[in-house]
């Protein structure tokens, strides 16, 4: 199997991977990193929404304690959950029963969650209420759903990462939304090279799965932390 690559590991513009040590975050929104002034410049135009739009939410939370609390957890929760949401994310996708070389740049992981009363764990915080692969456009309709800005979905659409690139969304009940990117080196040949049948298997019990161990005491250990070994066809 491939080997997933953190976005930040990898230059937002030029998508070549400097180690994160190497990157500078934007100044602004302090999310997004890039590896020179010049990457910086050249993103800026499909960036500055986004960019403003994070830099305010940031703004907000700290005036909001109780909020902020609520948005930091579930930060926390996501980092413990990564590797496990970007293992189902793969399987999801279902790239040996969908060779299109462009699948992965035109459709999405979403996983919708909500608190979990009285949790036992930092890692059972959240439930799963809902999880699905959504094309672009499909994606973009929910958006609009969600009334998010225009100007948000404008940057979502303008932001062309290309055809290696696992896109994960992640949505609470709270109002809440993560964006999660990483990459494949292979462009996710391996994972095309799967038997289909055991392809077509992972992905109907992905979030089944993944709901299960968010709620389990020890969800955690039902997924490795390497990338998990599957039949190639």
């Amino acid at each position: 199997m491939s080997t997933p690559v953190s976005e930040q590991e990898k230059c937002s513009y030029c998508q070549k991977v400097y180690g994160r040590a190497n990157l500078r975050k934007c100044s602004k929104c302090k999310f997004v990193r890039y590896c020179s002034k010049d990457c910086q410049a050249k993103a800026w135009p499909t960036h500055k929404a986004s960019c403003v739009v994070t830099a305010q939410l940031h703004a907000q939370l700290q005036e909001d304690p109780e909020r902020k609390a609520k948005n930091d957890a579930l930060s926390r929760w996501i980092v413990l959950w990564k590797s496990s949401i970007n293992q189902c994310a793969l399987t999801a996708l279902n790239l040996a029963n969908n060779p299109a070389e462009d699948h992965l740049a035109t459709h999405n992981v979403v996983i919708e969650i909500e608190p979990l009363p009285n949790p036992r764990h930092r890692a059972n915080w959240f439930r799963m209420t809902g999880g699905s692969v959504m094309n672009n456009e499909e994606w973009v309709q929910r958006m609009r759903e969600k009334r998010m800005d225009e100007s948000v979905i404008e940057d979502w659409v303008k932001d062309k990462r290309g055809n290696g690139t696992v896109r994960i969304i992640i949505s609470t009940s709270e109002g809440f939304m993560r964006f999660l990117y990483f990459s494949l080196l292979d462009k996710g040949a391996s994972w095309r090279r799967v038997d289909p049948v055991v392809s077509n298997d992972l992905a109907a019990m992905w979030a089944e799965s993944l709901a299960f161990a968010f709620e389990d005491e020890k969800g955690l250990a039902l997924f490795p932390k390497d990338p998990i070994d599957v039949p190639v066809a």
